[in-house]
């Protein structure tokens, strides 16, 4: 595996591995060994709510995190209609049952099951089926392998056009998308039919590198393209031969990752800081995703109701799972049906919404919020105290600091009702 040729926002140089459930088996079969474990508290999930400054009003995300019992780390890459989730950890039980750096998981209903295909440094899984089948990866000597898991004891390998290199990222139906590197060490994108048997190359006209990451069960494709091994990216959804190239507004680099019966398009993007966001594209529209308090958001494949599975950092740099679902009652834009209810969220994270995100030193913002802001005894701007005053039970009226630093900065309400005594605005203020 090029390292160089991974997007520069999956910083671990570990290889990826495709894997389908109930296929027929494919080249040599390598020894798996998986473990099923319970997870029994409920310490390992957590909700709240989110809101970029580039998301509509009416446009909001209710977040579960998904974090596997006593890993080190997780990251949740799809989720199907059933809501079946799947992903990778570190530690855990991945160090219990294997000498792996990380291991893949499926995650039933809080129940994860963790795989490792032995004679392997890694395992990886990318995407799981509306009837189960599951994608993923492998790290091995010399490069990565694309394969496939059966379940239980057998892990198999795909081999798109004889490639040294290759990364199963999305399934649907007996369909299987990702890319290979080929002679010249660029990425080439393909297409595997498990009917058939037959591969497909997809290349994007006029790219250097193409690299298919989802399908949807009508066989339109997206993933990025770019002309340089370091990007940037730009998303593109692939129909009938035709490559449609798209990026977030404003966006400094952009790669799309899932897409659902409805051509809604999950991803990610980087903005001009150097900061990741979720996003959620439907038509010409796009809602950011911003898990609360997260370094980075990164969204990956999304089911047919619109949940979307990624992962995010937190501020001490460990990664978690995540699954947005938007919220019921909202609209998203005209025409466009509800995500759906969100009967598993058993509470959300209170916030407050700025009457506006950006001013100097000085400039007075209204605080508002649906949740009670009696008792309110701080207001801040990054850890800046500001002045304000209670308006009422639900509004305050702060005033920015002098000594606020100039950029993006978070707003935060220490009142009763907030979670672990503190409300945070859902979008950043930007001094100017």
């Amino acid at each position: 595996m090029n390292p160089n040729k991974n997007t520069t926002f999956d910083t671990r140089a570990v290889t990826r591995i495709s894997l389908v459930l109930r296929l027929v088996l494919l080249g040599s079969l390598l020894l798996a060994r998986s473990s099923t474990r319970a997870q029994t508290t409920n310490g390992v999930y957590d909700f709240g709510t989110g809101q970029s400054q580039d998301d509509p009003a009416s446009t909001k995300y209710a977040y579960k995190a998904v974090n596997a019992p006593k890993a080190s780390g997780t990251r949740a890459y799809a989720i199907n209609n059933s809501g079946t989730i799947v992903g990778y950890i570190t530690g855990g039980e991945c160090a219990v049952t294997s000498d792996q750096s990380s291991c893949g998981f499926v995650d039933v209903k809080g129940k994860f099951t963790t795989v490792a295909c032995e004679l392997d440094a890694a395992t990886e899984f990318f995407d799981v089926s509306n009837t189960g089948e599951v994608v993923g990866v492998v790290s091995v000597v010399g490069g990565v392998a694309a394969v496939i898991w059966e379940g239980n004891e057998a892990c198999s390998g795909l081999d798109p056009f004889g490639a040294s290199s290759a990364q199963a990222e999305g399934v649907a139906g007996q369909d299987i998308v990702g890319f290979y590197v080929d002679g010249d060490t660029n990425y080439q994108g393909f297409l595997y039919s498990s009917k058939t048997g037959d591969y497909t190359n997809i290349a994007c006209a006029g790219w250097t590198d193409t690299r298919a990451m989802g399908i949807n069960a009508a066989g339109v494709i997206v993933g990025d393209v770019s002309n340089s091994v370091n990007g940037p990216f730009e998303g593109f959804m692939y129909k009938a031969g035709k490559c449609t190239v798209f990026e977030y507004p404003k966006a400094a680099s952009t790669a799309a990752r899932g897409i659902n019966k409805s051509d809604q398009v999950s991803g990610w993007y980087t903005d001009t800081a150097g900061k990741t966001h979720g996003f959620v594209k439907k038509g010409d529209t796009f809602a950011a995703l911003n898990y609360p308090r997260a370094t980075g958001t990164l969204a990956y494949h999304l089911n047919d109701q619109g949940q979307v599975a990624g992962w995010y950092a937190d501020t001490a740099g460990v990664n978690h799972g995540f699954v947005a679902t938007h919220q019921a009652g909202s609209d998203v834009t005209p025409g466009e049906t509800s995500f759906g209810d969100i009967t598993d969220v058993k509470h959300v994270v209170p916030y407050v919404t700025l009457s506006s995100t950006s001013g100097s030193p000085s400039t007075t913002v209204n605080l508002s919020s649906r949740w009670s802001l009696y008792g309110a005894t701080r207001v801040a701007f990054n850890g800046a105290d500001a002045s304000f005053t209670a308006v009422s039970e639900y509004l305050i009226t702060a005033t920015v600091p002098a000594n606020v630093k100039v950029g993006y900065n978070t707003v935060e309400v220490n009142a009763p009702s907030g979670y672990e005594g503190a409300l945070y605005a859902n979008t950043n203020f930007d001094v100017e």
